[in-house]
C-alpha cells in the first residue's frame, strides 16, 4: 500500500482537528479572547507559564544549594578537623547526627585519659593535660560547623529546593499530556471529543509550546515597565487611583 504523502497526512489531521485548528492563531488571540471554547486552553497555557517558572526557580534554588555546600566544606576545612571527618555528600541533619557521634567519641577518650594513673603515660606522649585540651578544641571545632552561619545558610538552602521540588511535582499533573487532552476536549467540537488521540495531543503541544512562550514574554514585558532610573522619583510622585486601563486587564485573563 503506497504510503500517504505528508500533505495529505496533514490535510487528514486538519480535518480531524475541527475547531482545534484555531490554536494557531495569533498569541493575542489567547490573551483577549472571551471565546468560551477556547477557555480550557488558555487555563492549560497558564499553567504551563507556572510550571516553566517554578522548573527555573528550581534550577537557581539548586545552584543555590550547591554553593551553600561548598561554602560549608571551604569553612570547615579551615577548622583543622581530622581530613577523615568528611561530609561532603550529607545532608544537614546527616551532619548533624554525624557531628553528635563524633563529639560523643571524642568525650570518651577525655574521659579516658582523666581516668589515667600519671605513672602509666608513656615517656614519649604529649600530658594528659595536652591531649585532653587538643580533644577539646576538636569538640569546639565541631560544635562550630553545627552552630555556624553557613551551616544555617545550608539548612535555609536545603528546605528552599524541598518546597519548589514540591512545587514542580504539583505542577507537573497540570501540563501532562492527560491534562493536555482534557483541555482540547474542552474546546473541540463537541461530536468529536472522543476522536482526539495522541497524534493530536502532540501537534497540540507543539503549537502551544510557541504560543506559551509568546505569552509569557509578552507578559512579562508588560510587568516591567521600561522607566529610566532618572525618572525614578518622577514616577513615585504621580498620582495614584482611578479606572484600571484596557492595558493593565489584557494581560491578566488568562489567570
Amino acid at each position: 500500500m503506497p504510503t500517504p504523502s505528508p500533505r495529505l497526512k496533514e490535510k487528514n489531521l486538519n480535518a480531524r482537528l475541527g475547531r482545534l485548528n484555531s490554536l494557531k492563531r495569533n498569541y493575542n488571540a489567547y490573551i483577549n479572547s472571551k471565546d468560551p471554547h477556547l477557555a480550557s486552553v488558555v487555563a492549560f497555557v497558564g499553567a504551563s507559564i507556572e510550571f516553566q517558572k517554578a522548573s527555573e526557580a528550581f534550577d537557581l534554588l539548586s545552584e543555590d544549594l550547591k554553593t551553600a555546600r561548598e561554602t560549608l566544606l571551604d569553612s570547615i576545612d579551615k577548622t583543622g578537623l581530622p581530613e577523615d571527618f568528611d561530609i561532603s555528600g550529607l545532608s544537614t541533619q546527616e551532619i548533624t547526627v554525624r557531628v553528635a557521634a563524633q563529639i560523643a567519641d571524642l568525650e570518651a577518650q577525655i574521659s579516658d585519659l582523666k581516668s589515667l594513673d600519671p605513672g602509666s603515660v608513656p615517656d614519649d606522649a604529649d600530658p594528659v593535660s595536652d591531649q585532653i585540651e587538643a580533644l577539646q578544641a576538636n569538640i569546639d571545632s565541631l560544635n562550630g560547623v553545627v552552630e555556624s552561619q553557613t551551616f544555617a545558610d545550608l539548612q535555609d538552602a536545603e528546605r528552599d529546593i524541598a518546597d519548589a521540588e514540591t512545587n514542580v511535582a504539583e505542577l507537573a499533573d497540570s501540563v501532562s499530556d492527560e491534562a493536555l487532552r482534557d483541555a482540547l476536549a474542552g474546546m473541540i467540537n463537541e461530536n468529536r471529543v472522543d476522536a482526539i488521540d495522541d497524534e493530536m495531543v502532540e501537534w497540540a503541544r507543539e503549537v502551544l509550546d510557541g504560543k506559551t512562550e509568546e505569552i509569557r514574554n509578552a507578559t512579562e514585558a508588560s510587568e516591567t515597565p521600561d522607566v529610566p532610573i532618572d525618572d525614578a522619583d518622577k514616577t513615585a510622585s504621580l498620582p495614584t487611583g482611578g479606572e484600571p486601563t484596557e492595558d493593565d486587564l489584557r494581560f491578566n485573563r488568562i489567570n
